[in-house]
């Protein structure tokens, strides 16, 4: 979570603290539809069961922090509420979809009046992953294992040319 220096300026220009809402989301559809006061002041109300869970931080101008938080297995969507003093001016609100199986790196960012989340989502290895890390070393050591006999070694045979298929990681 990164806040900018000028973040949440006052009448005078000032920048401030801002307290930010983090919900993990089974649905998004009430979050979508509420206003600020609405979710702000009665989130069980409006969000209901799809609210898996909720974290309350401050942050101050300028500040970066970084945490690390296990999704419910519920979750899929996290939603970013930002607090700021011109709430009608601002853009308070951001949402990531982490429905996906796979490690979501979410990056939050304050600006002065406006919130932005995004993901550097990272898919699971999949078969093909898995296999990848099998047939590689196998497939290396066999085409060095045929290049070691010469076709002269062998009466009558010609040797076939043998390319090894470069593997990327």
């Amino acid at each position: 979570m990164n806040a900018s220096p000028d973040l949440n300026p006052g009448g005078d220009g000032r920048p401030s603290s801002v307290v930010v809402r983090i919900y993990q989301l089974a649905a998004r559809d009430d979050f979508d539809r509420a206003g600020f006061f609405d979710l702000y002041d009665h989130d069980k109300v409006v969000l209901g069961s799809a609210a898996v869970a909720r974290t309350d931080i401050a942050i101050r101008p300028g500040e970066q922090l970084r945490f690390s938080r296990e999704l419910d297995p519920k979750t899929r969507d996290v939603a970013v509420v930002a607090a700021y003093r011109d709430i009608d001016a601002a853009h308070w609100r951001a949402v990531a979809d982490v429905s996906a199986p796979g490690t979501h790196a979410l990056s939050v960012e304050l600006g002065a009046s406006a919130v932005a989340i995004s993901d550097a989502y990272e898919k699971p290895p999949g078969y093909w992953g898995k296999l990848k890390k099998f047939v590689k070393p196998v497939w290396t050591a066999l085409g060095s294992a045929l290049s070691v006999f010469p076709a002269a070694a062998m009466p009558n045979t010609e040797m076939p040319k043998m390319e090894v298929p470069k593997m990327e990681r």
